[in-house]
Order: C-alpha cells, then sequence, then structure tokens
C-alpha cells in the first residue's frame, strides 16, 4: 500500500475511462452501512490513496481505494477501514455505502480461483454479517459502471458460485 497526499476523487475520475487493469474489482452492496467520514480521508484526516498496480495507457498511476485485496491463493489484504468510503464502483452512491474487494487475478474471461471465493465469502461472513447475500447486494463492477471488470465469468457464472455458498 501507498499512501500519498492525493485525492482519489480526482484520479478516479478523470482516468478511469483509460484504465488498463489486471485487478478485478467485486464491489459488495452492503445497504446497512452508513459512512459518517470524508470520502477521501483516513481517520487521521490525511488523504489515503491505495496503490492497486492500476495504470492508465500512459503509464501513469491511477489509485482506488479498495476496502480488502484477495490474492490468487486466498491470500487477503486490508486495505480500508470500514469507516473510510472507498472509489472502487465509479459510482458515488454505491461508493458511500458498499465495500470494495479486489480479487487480484486476470478474469476477462475466467473465473477466480477457488481459494479466492472462499476467501471472500469468508471475508462477508465474518465481517459483514448483517449482508443480505443476494444478486442485487453482491454485485459486480460492471453492474455498478460501464466497464468489463470483473469478467465475462461473473454474471451467470461465479458470481452464483459465490451466492451459493454465502446462503449455505
Amino acid at each position: 500500500m501507498k499512501i500519498g497526499n492525493l485525492s482519489l476523487r480526482s484520479s478516479f475520475t478523470t482516468r478511469r475511462e483509460k484504465t488498463v487493469s489486471r485487478l478485478h474489482l467485486l464491489n459488495l452492496y452492503v445497504p446497512v452501512y452508513q459512512n459518517p467520514r470524508n470520502p477521501v480521508r483516513n481517520s487521521s484526516g490525511e488523504y489515503q490513496p491505495i496503490y492497486s498496480g492500476h495504470f492508465n495507457e500512459s503509464g501513469e498511476q491511477v489509485f482506488y481505494g479498495y476496502h480488502w485485496k484477495v490474492q490468487q491463493d486466498g491470500s487477503v489484504a486490508r486495505l480500508l477501514d470500514d469507516d473510510a468510503i472507498g472509489w472502487h464502483a465509479g459510482n458515488w452512491e454505491i461508493n458511500k455505502r458498499s465495500i470494495g474487494i479486489c480479487i487480484d487475478d486476470d478474469l476477462d474471461h475466467k473465473h477466480p480461483t477457488d481459494a479466492s471465493i472462499d476467501t471472500v465469502a469468508q471475508i462477508l461472513r465474518n465481517h459483514y454479517p448483517r449482508l443480505d447475500p443476494t444478486d442485487q447486494t453482491v454485485i459486480g463492477h460492471n453492474e455498478a459502471s460501464k466497464t468489463a471488470c470483473p469478467g465475462d465469468e461473473f454474471i451467470g457464472g461465479w458470481k452464483n458460485r459465490l451466492l451459493s455458498i454465502l446462503n449455505t
């Protein structure tokens, strides 16, 4: 994680169309979540951009605010506290009421690893027990904004597997 003095909002809105990404986002809409914090500052009042490995076509870093990052082997890193609004969905109304989980894999045309999906389910169960996991509360980035992320295998594919795990 890289912390610097940069506004997430301006980085996100000016660069999102040009982003070439290897990281894919699963945006989890949690209706009961209310965020009292300033959207671009941490609890100390400092600007809090998150280095996520995203670059635009010019090679410039683009900062995104995910709450969690899950690796292919199932390991996980906490990037933002829940009281911080992450700039992950490309939609302010969803950003301020949701948690962003990034799965570090190229998911354009494939499912994530079983370990990744299991870890996402574990995060949701352990940290968001009030979440009612449905097709409307667990949404992909492409369901919140016009993007290919999290790939063409999500809707009608591994999203159903994740929901099945969460509902058993």
